[in-house]
């Protein structure tokens, strides 16, 4: 499980992992392995693959926090048989996340099904033992806070003697496909996204902002999983529906608070 750099966990997240051991009791045996506050995505991941193979367990799942799935998703991507295989998930801004790229000279007109991709978002992502053992000698170890930790998801800056910039996810997939291994990516596995959300507003040239400008923002600021959670016709289990309806209670009072902060700094900027 990975969290933001302030170990932040969003509660589609937690609800989805609740709804996922309910659905499935006994399915797989799995441990949650936590890590250092503070942590950027790259560094926690590097973390939970060092936890990994420590142990005997058989892959590595990353979940990133904020993100809402179903709860036969993770058996879903367990189920592939490749070595490394990833879901897609929407950013706010777009459909799907923009660090997902398809292979050179692949069609995009059907996403659909499994297939192979040349860079893809770590976010919802199956790692198998052996994927993570025959990619160890392409990374690099370093110390980090006492443990000895290889840098799967270090960021790439040069390669082959060239500039170039490679966030984690991507150089993640480069070291992959270096040592021969496909990444893939499940085009038919719904991803959701939640959290808190929010941008920066552009300023007019006389330095207001447009007060219509802000209502998406009000909107979407807080802009938490409660719809998502309760899909129509579905009875959701006492429990999670309890703990849904305590989410529209605090989503309705956050956007209060909100709109009323932003009215109080319009007045203040009409002044």
């Amino acid at each position: 499980m990975a969290s933001g750099g302030d170990g932040t966990l969003f509660a589609g997240t937690v609800a989805s992992l609740l709804a996922t051991v309910q659905a499935n009791p006994g399915g797989h045996e799995f441990e949650i392995e936590r890590v250092p506050a503070g942590l950027s995505p790259g560094r926690a991941r590097d973390f939970l693959a060092d936890a990994l193979l420590r142990s005997d367990a058989a892959g590595l799942m990353i979940i990133e926090s904020g993100l809402t799935f179903g709860p036969d998703a993770i058996d879903r991507l367990l189920g592939h048989d490749v070595p490394i295989v990833v879901a897609p998930y929407p950013t706010w801004e777009d459909a799907f996340e923009r660090g997902l790229q398809l292979l050179p000279g692949d069609a995009p007109a059907i996403l659909a099904g499994l297939r192979e991709v040349e860079f893809a978002p770590a976010g919802f992502i199956w790692i198998r033992r052996t994927a993570l053992e025959g990619m160890a000698d392409a990374a690099i170890a370093r110390q980090d806070f006492g443990r000895r930790i290889t840098g799967f998801f270090d960021p790439v800056v040069v390669q082959d003697g060239q500039a170039a910039h490679l966030g984690e996810d991507w150089a993640f997939c480069q070291r992959a496909r270096d040592r021969g291994l496909s990444v893939y990516c499940d085009f038919d596995l719904p991803i959701g996204r939640s959290g808190s959300y929010a941008y920066q507003v552009e300023p007019l040239p006389d330095g207001s902002v447009p007060i219509h400008e802000y209502f998406p923002v009000v909107d979407r600021l807080m802009a938490l999983p409660s719809a998502a959670l309760r899909p129509p016709g579905v009875e959701l289990p006492p429990p999670i529906a309890a703990f849904v309806d305590q989410l529209e209670m605090l989503e309705v009072s956050l956007k209060e608070a909100a709109a009323k902060s932003m009215a109080e700094y319009l007045e203040r900027r009409v002044r």
